[in-house]
């Protein structure tokens, strides 16, 4: 039944989602995929939709909103899983690669050497080493059978790592030296990263400190000021018989307006801020949505909490 949608997504974004699957490890179609995620986007759009209506006036702008942001959230489960995939599979990398050049050594034949490495504890790569070893088995080449690896997996470490491998077998070197020597590589490249997001951490603090607390609570401030400003002047009566004419005219601005404009700062700040986080710490921007609940749910909240403290404060002491 779910097929039925997926005509609705363009040819391109098909294909995108059939290579993430494949990355993801998600063993189901992707025409039933797209379909499922159109279906269950659309009913949990209108289901939110009907709440707000309850509380506050419809708008169908609110359930276009909804359902872009669950489509968007399917979308990008998708990705996290398969960069999961990914970051694992680069951080057994170099045990994987010593261990097959030690069986090597050992005088295991190529394709029992990519066999007997694939250990449980390598979760998702111990399947590609064993998919390897069977195709050397079956008389496909050293270098088609590694590469094929790459097709499952989303890492461009990943990719590049069995090029120079691939590489340096075409020009004649021995295979285990190579495995041996790129896992050293490796090794050598985890311990640069390390020292560097160690380096970098305190931007890390500087950012989030500034997303969840500091920007919060002077809107939170701003915001009361603004308010017992607002009803102040609106308060103020001038006598019509003053020599000096003075003309004091209400405020234009209405506070609804200045708490949504307060909570549209404060969510484009999370959102650029989460952005800003993934880079620092993981090197990529997607890797920031992560962050992105957290920041919301801590800077909203903290915002709130300020205007009632603030506004319990005053009403204590006037």
């Amino acid at each position: 039944m779910y097929k039925i949608f997926t005509r609705i997504y363009p040819r391109f974004i098909r294909e995108k989602i059939k290579s993430l699957l494949v990355y993801a490890d998600i063993k189901i179609n992707e025409e039933e995929f797209t379909g499922l995620m159109f279906f269950s986007s659309l009913c949990l759009a209108l289901f939110f939709s009907l709440i707000i209506f309850i509380f506050t006036k419809f708008n169908f702008l609110i359930f276009i909103a909804l359902f872009i942001i669950f489509q968007f959230s399917s979308y990008f489960l998708v990705v996290f899983r398969a960069d999961k995939k990914a970051k694992f599979i680069e951080s057994i990398l170099p045990d994987a690669l010593q261990l097959t050049a030690s069986n090597l050594r050992a005088g295991f034949t190529t394709e029992r050497a990519f066999l007997i490495s694939a250990r449980p504890e390598f979760g998702y790569f111990s399947e590609e080493l064993t998919l390897v070893g069977k195709k050397i088995a079956s008389g496909k080449s050293i270098t088609s059978a590694m590469l094929d690896m790459t097709k499952k997996i989303k890492s461009e470490k990943f990719a590049k790592t069995i090029q120079l491998i691939i590489s340096g077998i075409k020009s004649g070197g021995e295979l285990a030296s190579l495995l041996s020597q790129t896992a050293q590589n490796l090794r050598n490249e985890e311990i640069v990263e390390a020292k560097i997001r160690v380096s970098v951490f305190m931007y890390f603090i500087f950012i989030s400190v500034a997303i969840c607390f500091a920007a919060p609570l002077l809107f939170g401030l701003s915001s009361f000021l603004a308010e017992i400003v607002t009803k102040q002047l609106s308060l103020i009566e001038i006598p019509t018989d003053m020599t000096i004419p003075i003309q004091i005219t209400k405020p234009q601005i209405e506070q609804s307006f200045i708490m949504y404009f307060i909570l549209a700062v404060l969510t484009t700040l999370c959102t650029f801020g989460s952005l800003i986080l993934g880079t620092i710490k993981k090197g990529e921007l997607k890797e920031g949505l992560k962050y992105l609940p957290m920041l919301l749910v801590c800077s909203i909240g903290l915002f709130f909490l300020v205007r009632m403290i603030i506004k319990n404060i005053f009403t204590f002491f006037l």
